[in-house]
């Protein structure tokens, strides 16, 4: 299984960045998880756009869903219907992806198991403003996990058991982190993630926010646009070295 980094920063881009977008590749299956702005045009970098099993949104602020408001051209173009799992809520967000034809919409919810192709997912509720579920994948010999957007909480225990890789949104300057900052701090990050068996790897980049210092000095590695990432039993291994 490979993961694809289109783009990791929210809840703006800074120059030429993509915001949240992350390709999921396993032998039969190309997942796209989030569509944030920049992402589609990342994307056609490595597949074309209707090579898509589906399209999986874990919350719906608009950092992880606005590319989708053009994809939806894009289907339309080519006569395509995609599936496009995301949960289910009373905002305009939801009703407006919702009534778009080009979508097949499934709603996701905390315990959902799903199956595409040779990937088994199962969605586990995470804690952020709206509703949020994080993402386990795996393609039968290895798992990832993605938090999605969240602070610290107890489910994290149940989404990141027996993955490899977990891909956390924990890359908020701990300086800056308040109590009601609704997503973890570096520090947060490697506190939980200490002396688990996963490999933790750092998404959700602020920006304008130099971080390489406490990345640094707390042993993390975070994820740059472009990365492709190979899951492997005990963690990772970087495909394309920076």
């Amino acid at each position: 299984m490979k993961l694809y980094i289109l783009g990791c920063m929210g809840p703006y881009p800074e120059k030429d960045c993509a915001l949240s977008g992350y390709l999921i590749e396993s032998q039969n299956a190309k997942v796209l998880i989030e569509c944030g702005s920049g992402v589609l045009a990342q994307l056609q970098k490595h597949t074309e756009i209707k090579r898509l099993e589906a399209l999986i949104l874990t919350h719906l602020h608009f950092d992880h869903i606005s590319d989708v408001f053009v994809l939806k051209y894009y289907c339309a173009t080519h006569n395509l219907k995609l599936d496009v799992y995301m949960p289910q809520e009373d905002s305009l967000e939801y009703r407006l992806i919702s009534s778009m034809p080009e979508f097949n919409v499934i709603h996701i919810d905390d315990g959902k198991d799903i199956k595409i192709k040779d990937l088994n997912i199962n969605f586990i509720e995470m804690v952020h403003p709206k509703k949020t579920l994080g993402v386990k994948i795996s393609d039968g010999q290895v798992i990832l996990a993605y938090t999605g957007d969240t602070v610290l909480n107890p489910n994290l225990d149940i989404l990141t058991d027996g993955a490899e890789t977990v891909l956390m949104d924990c890359a908020y300057p701990t300086e800056l982190h308040a109590p009601e900052t609704p997503h973890m701090s570096l520090y947060q990050g490697a506190k939980y993630a200490q002396d688990k068996p996963f490999k933790l790897l750092v998404t959700h980049i602020k920006p304008e926010a130099d971080i390489q210092q406490e990345l640094d000095q707390l042993g993390l590695v975070r994820v740059y646009q472009g990365d492709i990432y190979k899951i492997i039993q005990g963690g990772y291994k970087l495909k394309n070295p920076r």
